[in-house]
């Protein structure tokens, strides 16, 4: 291997060892990119001069500012340390895991970037998540679907507060009662456990998808006694007064002491008054919400 040409004095100090390919060089100005063209080349022996090929090689690096807060770079950790060698026998399979930290409190690792031999799979991608909840950040953080969990054993228990009873659990991982459909849990009672006028609350186990609800007081329900949640309405119409008068009476005296021409009808008219009083209606409506 050998420097290539055509960018001069792209990166300075950079220093190439050619028995294993790689590069070792100092970016040291920020913000600004610098070149780097590599000629690979293979020669029939130490001492030939003339390559048999020659392929060209060209990079691009972009230099980061160092945060003032942090000054420490990212360091590989664990069994292999940073630029090991790894012999593999052929015909076996290889695994390693390489992990790296970063140097500074509150900085974190985007992304892992990395050249592999050719048939080399990633099969496993871990990260280190370092997070401290608040009380208000309680609940699902990324609004999605529900699912069945992929494990068993992870139970919903549905309890009578007024005796403190159990009186029902599912599997949510395998109970056929449960169904998961968009944003909703469906759960079906074949006999229903419930007492009237009871209440309930429902509680979750902790599993490796979820954390646990062990609150009676997060998830309450009552069931309707339709005895004590009937409602009566009474409408009273109050007794009515009328007057009724009566056809006027009349009574007729002759005055003999007058003569028949001259006859006077003297008479007495009498006026009856009834008072009548009507029943007290009473109306009675019973209403009942189901």
């Amino acid at each position: 291997m050998t420097n290539g040409a055509g960018v001069c004095s792209g990166i300075l100090g950079a220093v190439l060892y050619t028995n294993n390919c790689t590069i070792v060089f100092t970016l040291t100005v920020n913000a600004y990119y610098a070149a780097v063209t590599v000629q690979i080349e293979d020669y029939y022996s130490s001492s030939s001069t003339t390559p048999m090929s020659s392929v060209p090689l060209e990079f691009l690096f972009y230099g980061y500012t160092t945060p003032v807060d942090c000054s420490a770079q990212p360091s590989i950790i664990g069994v292999r340390p940073n630029r090991a060698y790894i012999g593999t026998p052929i015909g076996t399979n290889v695994t390693e895991y390489v992990i790296a930290q970063v140097g500074c409190t509150g900085k974190t690792i985007i992304d892992f970037t990395s050249s592999s031999p050719v048939g080399m799979t990633k099969r496993i991608y871990q990260i280190v998540l370092s997070w401290i909840p608040v009380a208000d950040q309680y609940g699902p953080q990324v609004p999605k679907s529900v699912g069945c969990p992929t494990h068993n054993g992870t139970y919903i228990h549905f309890t009578d507060s007024t005796s403190n009873t159990l009186v029902q659990s599912y599997d949510c991982g395998s109970a056929p009662e449960i169904t998961y459909t968009g944003f909703t849990v469906v759960i079906r009672f074949p006999i229903a456990p419930w007492t009237i006028g009871h209440s309930y609350y429902v509680t979750f186990d902790s599993g490796p998808e979820s954390a646990p609800i062990a609150s009676s007081l997060f998830w309450v329900f009552n069931i309707w006694d339709p005895s004590l949640s009937s409602t009566t309405t009474t409408r009273t119409t109050p007794p009515t007064t009328g007057t009724v008068t009566t056809r006027g009476l009349s009574t007729s005296t002759v005055n003999t002491l007058l003569t028949t021409t001259g006859i006077i009808i003297t008479g007495t008219s009498t006026q009856t008054t009834t008072t009548s009083t009507s029943a007290l209606i009473t109306t009675i409506r019973k209403n009942k919400f189901f």
